[in-house]
């Protein structure tokens, strides 16, 4: 009989489902913030931002990495052209948004939370063994 460690896998996959659930808040803040200023559409999105928006949730979900890598250093491009252009405008827009308003807190979330993910890359691939030696 074989002993299994109570916070194996079923912790790892619920604090990756934490770090999707964070990315994917920091996406609706991005393209709510977007469509407010740059189409004027109020409390709710207009469709082409939420077009978008329901698009970018459907590619994080669905992403097959674990941990997932950040999008513009991904060996795989999930998005089409299209709206990989849309989401670069709408990444763009709103980060000099949050900084012009003093929203620094979303923009030190995003950042840090895809530092983190490099740092994970990084780890994965020293943790290959290499034929030196």
């Amino acid at each position: 009989m074989s002993r299994r460690d109570p916070f194996g896998t079923a912790a790892i996959q619920f604090e990756m489902s934490i770090a999707r659930q964070r990315e994917a808040e920091i996406l609706r803040k991005f393209v709510l913030t977007f469509c407010r200023t740059s189409h004027r559409s109020g409390r709710n999105l207009c469709s082409e931002c939420s077009e978008l928006l329901d698009y970018a949730l459907v590619r994080l979900d669905r992403c097959p990495y674990d941990p997932k890598p950040i999008c513009r250093r991904c060996p795989t491009h999930c998005y089409e052209p299209a709206m990989r252009e849309k989401m670069r405008q709408v990444m763009r827009f709103s980060g000099l948004h949050f900084v012009r308003r003093g929203r620094l807190d979303w923009l030190i979330k995003y950042y840090l939370l895809s530092r983190q993910l490099a740092k994970s890359e990084v780890n994965l691939r020293r943790e290959t063994p290499s034929a030196s030696k």
